[in-house]
């Protein structure tokens, strides 16, 4: 029996050991021989439909910059599929981790958490949505420049007409208020998750890639299925509803966050908490406290450090429930501090907002509920 459940993991390392070898015996050279337009053919083009600026920006950088960018792709593959492999042996090897695992997805939520979801979810499309019709029209100016994202290379999705933008913009609009107003609330989150997305999908396009959003569009995409479950619950009567969905957010918000952690690992190493590379970030940037922290050694060597670790754990979230609150915490002040320290995002950040998901609302309407009645009798 034990040796069932190693088969497939050991293969599949086994596997991930004989690539790694492969790219450094073969594949690296061949990155070398694409520099100089010496690859294969069958290479060439599927470089180029995958990095189609390829051409362009061997010129502007050196070989080491290419071949640095191969190595992260290795690495970060291998590092992400290891750590798969272990859970799954984890799972496999251990009935505790399993059952945990099990009782995780399968964990019931209070339907009323999802109808305060509901609102603040068609509220955050509308206040994140709001500028969309400004941002689009700029684009037009621009749209000489349009290069579709692969996606939108494959079902050959072209950049709006004016027309197209109005269209859009209204129908999403109204696609979030009527989940706000609870009108076939499955239907219209799933609009208005589709029309969100595609909108990000054009601003990529133009190669303008902004991860603020990156946390909200997951969340956005299987928060139809949450209501979903939650008009199951309601047709039942039930006052629990199958939990699965939110509990599905919670993860991708917080591997977004272990992800980000990882590719400073890859990118940088530990040259991310050297002082150094901190202080020239902060220089770039100017803002006046990062431009006073730049002038503090053991400040630039600390906060690096401390963001690291921050993004990395962030997933024990999921399982310290009890001290939820203190990384939600720790995560407004990073955010926050990266406004002060280089002048990027804002104070009301999506990132942020999107904290919302971790919340017991119905326990936090309790509460002020409990307190209003207080006063109220005081009085």
């Amino acid at each position: 029996m034990m040796l069932k459940k190693l088969a497939i993991p050991i293969t599949l390392l086994l596997l991930i050991a004989g690539l790694c070898l492969l790219y450094l015996a073969t594949l690296r050279e061949m990155v070398v021989d694409l520099y100089h337009g010496q690859a294969p053919v069958w290479l060439n083009d599927v470089v180029i439909k995958l990095y189609p600026r390829f051409d362009v920006e061997k010129y502007r950088f050196d070989l080491t910059f290419f071949l640095n960018k191969a190595d992260q792709v290795i690495i970060r593959s291998t590092v992400v599929s290891v750590l798969a492999i272990s859970f799954y042996l984890a799972i496999q090897l251990s009935n505790n981790i399993s059952t945990k695992i099990t009782t995780y997805w399968n964990s019931t939520i209070p339907a009323s958490r999802v109808r305060y979801l509901r609102i603040i979810t068609a509220i955050l499309f509308i206040y994140f949505s709001w500028e969309i019709l400004w941002d689009m029209e700029k684009l037009i100016a621009i749209k000489a420049f349009y290069n579709p994202i692969p996606l939108y290379k494959i079902l050959h999705i072209p950049f709006p007409s004016y027309t197209g933008i109005i269209i859009i913009y209204s129908v999403l609009m109204l696609s979030a208020v009527c989940l706000l107003l609870n009108y076939f609330p499955v239907a219209t989150s799933s609009i208005a998750a589709l029309l969100f997305i595609l909108v990000q999908g054009y601003y990529f396009s133009f190669e303008k890639v902004d991860h603020g959003y990156s946390t909200f569009m997951y969340a956005a995409m299987v928060f139809p299925f949450l209501l979903a479950e939650y008009n199951k619950a309601k047709t039942m009567g039930d006052a629990h509803q199958k939990g699965w969905p939110l509990q599905l957010i919670l993860v991708l918000i917080s591997l977004v966050y272990f992800l980000s952690g990882m590719e400073k690992l890859t990118i940088s190493g530990l040259n991310w908490i050297d002082a150094v590379t901190f202080k020239t970030f902060l220089l770039l940037h100017e803002a006046p406290v990062g431009m006073a922290v730049a002038k503090i050694d053991w400040l630039c060597i600390l906060l690096p450090a401390c963001a690291l670790l921050f993004q990395l754990s962030f997933f024990l979230n999921l399982v310290l429930t009890k001290y939820r609150w203190l990384f939600l915490l720790i995560g407004i002040s990073f955010h926050w501090g990266t406004v002060l320290l280089f002048g990027i995002s804002s104070y009301i950040n999506p990132w942020i907002l999107v904290y919302a998901m971790f919340i017991e609302w119905e326990k936090v309407a309790a509460m002020l509920a409990q307190k209003l009645t207080f006063r109220f009798l005081q009085k």
